[in-house]
C-alpha cells in the first residue's frame, strides 16, 4: 500500500518585508486549530492503523511532498508499519532556513536583510508563545509553530526503514544545499539512505521550459521501490 502525503508549496517569500502582516480568516476557527503537521501525522496513524486492522498489508510506504515530506518523516520515526519512505524536495533540516532561502532569492540584497531580521523576530515570537491570534500564508498559529519546531533531519534518523529522498536542483521553495547536506548526514549514520538530484527542475518538477517531468521522478520511485523488495543495497 502506498499513501501519498498532502503536497503543499513551502514558497512564502514576499510576505516578509521588515514586518510581518497578519492576513485575515479565510476559513472556520476550527481549521486552523487543526491545521498543523502534527495533526496531519496524528491522522495518518490513526488511518494507517485502522486499514492495518482491516486488510494487514505486508508493505506500507510513505511518500510525501514539501510539507508531506516532513509528514512522511514524522509518521515514520512513530510507527513500526512503515516499510518504506519516500521524500520529495522536503528541503534540509529547519523550515526557518528553507523559507530563508526562498527569500533570499525573490528579494533583491538591499531588501533581504531586513526581510529576513522581520521573519526571524516573527519566528522567534511563534516559538515563545503559548499560543497566538495569529494566520498569515494560509496557516493559523498551530502550523507556523509545528513547522518551526520540526526537525527534519532527527525525524529521518530516527526513521527504521529505507529512505530514498530526491531534491530538484532548481528548487526555490526549499533549498537545494540544504537538503544535500541533510542527506550526507543521514547517510554518514544510516545505511539505507538514498538521495538523488533532480536536475534542471523545480518544486514541482517542472523544468526550465515549464514540461511537467513527474513521469521522471515517477520511474525513479519505483525502479527504486522495486530495488528495495529485491535487497539491492542503497545507492
Amino acid at each position: 500500500m502506498r499513501m501519498s502525503l498532502r503536497w503543499r508549496s513551502m514558497a512564502l517569500p514576499g510576505r516578509f518585508r521588515g514586518t510581518v502582516r497578519v492576513i485575515a480568516r479565510s476559513a472556520p476557527p476550527s481549521y486552523y486549530d487543526h491545521d498543523s503537521p502534527q495533526q496531519r501525522a496524528d491522522d495518518y496513524l490513526q488511518v494507517m492503523s485502522w486499514l492495518d486492522d482491516q486488510f494487514h498489508y505486508d508493505r506500507i510506504t510513505l511518500l510525501g511532498g514539501s510539507e508531506g515530506a516532513l509528514v512522511a518523516a514524522m509518521v515514520a520515526s512513530r510507527s513500526y508499519a512503515v516499510s518504506a519512505v519516500v521524500s520529495l524536495n522536503g528541503g534540509g533540516r529547519f523550515f526557518v532556513d528553507d523559507v530563508l532561502h526562498s527569500m533570499a532569492l525573490e528579494l533583491p540584497p538591499e531588501a533581504f536583510e531586513e526581510a529576513k531580521q522581520g521573519f526571524l523576530a516573527f519566528a522567534d515570537s511563534v516559538e515563545a508563545a503559548e499560543n497566538m491570534d495569529l494566520v498569515m500564508s494560509g496557516h493559523g498559529f498551530r502550523w507556523w509553530k509545528s513547522m518551526l519546531a520540526a526537525d527534519q533531519t532527527a525525524l529521518l534518523m530516527s526513521v527504521r526503514t529505507p529512505v530514498l529522498i530526491i531534491q530538484s536542483a532548481l528548487d526555490e521553495s526549499v533549498s537545494p544545499a540544504l537538503a544535500s547536506n541533510q542527506a550526507l548526514m543521514l547517510k554518514q549514520n544510516k545505511s539505507e539512505v538514498e538521495f538523488l538530484f533532480a536536475e534542471g527542475l523545480d518544486h514541482r518538477f517542472h523544468d526550465l521550459a515549464g514540461v511537467d517531468r513527474t513521469s521522471e521522478i515517477i520511474v525513479l520511485v519505483r525502479d527504486w521501490l522495486a530495488r528495495r523488495r529485491s535487497g539491492a543495497p542503497a545507492g
